[in-house]
């Protein structure tokens, strides 16, 4: 749609608790937690335990996908693109994440008997669909001429964003949505709380607003915290600022947001640090692939989602007497060679790499690192929680 979206075709996604990427030939492998069936593997029973839920910590290939072209990965959902521009997806379906019209079956997964999809589904009227985001218990997919459609959040059939033409790009966070327009304007909808609609307000909004100042975006990524990758090869951020989440040198401000003045950016600011960025993903923890190959991380360090081999700073940032593990500035993670792109979660992250393979770091507590290992292979927090601080090879892949 856009020669400035060269990067427009997803690869890999992150979840909070699961990872799904291309593995060649048009198939797609996830791994990590399975409760809801978003492994697309046939069942919700396994294959193995992680914390006693069914997970896999390797990587295992979906059922039945032969010609995938994009991947998203929602909270307890995933969706591909397959080459005849249809979308299929699978796992809970409990708020319409399958798309199918309807909010039950066609399976129970759980002790709960959540409605879900073991194997993938065809999402009903989709055509022409060319890249797509998961976020939350909602997806969206550009659609061929630049519009978006979005179904989940209990809206079981997809259905088209009004007021929006000329989307290259969308970017689903967990309750708002970002799309990337012709011309390279970014249009943000949905809940406001954080100024992540990044217009200069707090107020919420069911059709898109443009956000503030940003032209020339090249890649978005949707959330609390919202991030553009411009021309230049900056990285611009909106939104919450709680855990230095902005990437400007510091844990407060621009601006407060909610009822607590919790700090916040209502218009975008630029991350210090990072130049020649070619993709950004994230919320807490956002994380930038660059021309080199390298990829940035800032933000929360709990679970060693910075990938710098330690999970109890390098700084720590206080919220509501609270302190936390942080980055208030961009930090590189260490040890890999080279990525083509980068998905990140909040609690974990992943990269593609150039050698053909994938690492993972972070949170480990669903086996979502890939290490075919449901502990470590470090811990973090007072419980010892399994996790990765430095990225780990995911095993299964490709």
């Amino acid at each position: 749609n856009d020669a400035n979206f060269a990067i427009r075709v997803p690869a890999i996604s992150v979840s909070e608790t699961h990872a799904c990427a291309l593995s060649g030939a048009g198939g797609v492998k996830c791994w990590g937690s399975n409760w809801y069936g978003e492994l697309g593997i046939g069942t919700s029973a396994g294959p193995q335990q992680c914390g006693g839920n069914p997970c896999s910590p390797s990587a295992v290939a979906v059922s039945s996908i032969t010609s995938a072209i994009a991947v998203a990965a929602g909270t307890s959902h995933t969706c591909v693109v397959v080459a005849n521009a249809t979308v299929k997806c699978w796992g809970a379906n409990s708020h319409g994440q399958l798309g199918i019209g309807t909010l039950s079956g066609p399976q129970t997964c759980s002790s709960s008997a959540i409605a879900c999809s073991t194997t993938p589904v065809t999402v009903g009227g989709i055509s022409g669909a060319l890249s797509i985001s998961a976020g939350g218990e909602r997806t969206c997919a550009v659609i061929s001429g630049g519009t978006v459609r979005c179904w989940g959040n209990d809206n079981p059939t997809p259905v088209t964003v009004a007021g929006l033409a000329g989307a290259t790009a969308v970017s689903v966070g967990a309750e708002n949505v970002c799309a990337a327009v012709s011309g390279g304007a970014v249009r943000c909808w949905g809940d406001n709380t954080w100024g992540q609609l990044g217009d200069g307000t707090t107020t919420a909004s069911s059709t898109p607003v443009a956000v503030t100042g940003i032209t020339g975006a090249t890649a978005i990524s949707a959330g609390s915290t919202a991030c553009a990758v411009v021309t230049s090869g900056a990285v611009r951020c909106w939104g919450s600022n709680t855990d230095g989440e902005l990437g400007i040198g510091t844990e407060t401000g621009p601006a407060t947001c909610a009822s607590w003045n919790a700090a916040c950016a209502k218009t975008p600011v630029t991350v210090s640090g990072v130049t020649g960025a070619t993709g950004v993903s994230g919320v807490v923890t956002p994380c930038a692939r660059l021309t080199t190959g390298s990829v940035r991380c800032w933000g929360l360090n709990y679970y060693g989602q910075l990938g710098i081999g330690i999970s109890s700073g390098p700084m720590t940032c206080t919220y509501f007497g609270y302190s936390d593990p942080c980055s208030t500035s961009p930090v590189t993670v260490n040890g890999f060679g080279t990525a083509t792109t980068v998905s990140s979660s909040g609690p974990s992250a992943c990269a593609l790499l150039a050698a053909g393979n994938a690492v993972c770091w972070g949170s480990n507590e669903n086996g979502q690192v890939g290490t075919g290992s449901t502990t470590g292979p470090q811990g973090y927090g007072p419980y010892n929680w399994a996790c990765a601080k430095l990225p780990v090879t995911v095993v299964g892949f490709p």
